[in-house]
């Protein structure tokens, strides 16, 4: 849900948008990688909404990728983009119908600004995958109020017919001088070149890699268990982000057929992690 610290991994999203799991200079950052796009549409949602008072938006989603995610509706003021009120629903098809059922407390203050989004499961903001907003002012009461829907969700039973990465699993924190498992997903297209798939954990502020490890890709989708090495030296303090990449061997990383990046992590000292 969108929080104030969203604005923190906003910009540090900004920063690296272009980054590369080289370090290469912004200068030579490459596009980001086009494949099928996740998409969110507003059903129905009220004309008008009024305090203490609950309501219900309907919202359809699609995504190319069976993965676990959530759709966000949050309600912002419209002058300071202050997040005021909300709500979260977690999905895991790759398509489907949702209701979310909001509540506008009292101390919300108007003009009100609505937006809805669609993340992966414990991300936010700044890694949302699509995008809708629709508009309900302040009233006396919920004006065109929406009957709400029987949640859905359905999984295709065809096999991806482009290539994808994800980032499947992975800790909520590294610890400093230790290893830790990520559990990444792919899908590699047949007659393709030998290709690696990589697990690479960066610092948000420079791009600079911290710790990474890479396999082999195979024809198909597949899922394994990559283990990344923290240095010791690796600073406890500094936001950090994990990507995974499928890339041609030998190319650069411009040249990569598909990535994934997930933010709700962080590094740790062994001593807090034992505290």
């Amino acid at each position: 849900m969108f929080r104030k610290t969203t604005l923190v991994l906003l910009a540090a999203a900004a920063a690296c948008a272009s980054v590369s799991a080289d370090s290469a200079p912004a200068a030579e950052a490459p596009k980001a990688v086009e494949i099928p796009k996740a998409t969110l549409a507003v059903m129905c949602a009220p004309q008008a909404v009024s305090l203490n008072t609950p309501f219900f938006v309907n919202l359809q989603y699609s995504s190319p990728i069976s993965r676990p995610m959530a759709i966000h509706v949050d309600l912002l003021n419209a002058e300071t983009n202050e997040w005021q009120a909300g709500d979260m629903v977690k999905v895991t098809g790759m398509k489907g119908n949702i209701t979310s059922r909001v509540f506008v407390p009292q101390e919300a203050k108007a003009p009100f600004k609505w937006h809805a989004y669609i993340a992966p499961q414990g991300e936010n903001w700044p890694n949302m995958l699509a995008t809708a907003a629709f508009t309900a002012d302040l009233g006396a009461k919920v004006m065109d109020p929406c009957a709400p829907l029987k949640n859905t969700a359905r999984v295709s039973s065809k096999p991806a017919t482009f290539d994808y990465v994800l980032v499947k699993d992975y800790p909520s924190g590294f610890a400093a001088g230790a290893k830790a498992p990520v559990k990444v997903q792919y899908n590699l297209l047949p007659d393709q070149p030998s290709t690696y798939v990589s697990a690479v954990l960066l610092r948000a502020s420079d791009n600079k890699v911290v710790a990474s490890a890479s396999a082999q890709a195979v024809e198909g989708e597949h899922a394994l268990t990559m283990m990344l090495d923290v240095p010791s030296g690796a600073m406890a303090d500094e936001p950090v982000y994990l990507m995974a990449t499928l890339k041609p061997a030998g190319k650069a990383f411009s040249e990569r057929v598909a990535e994934d990046r997930v933010w709700a992590t962080a590094v740790y000292n062994k001593r807090m992690l034992r505290a």
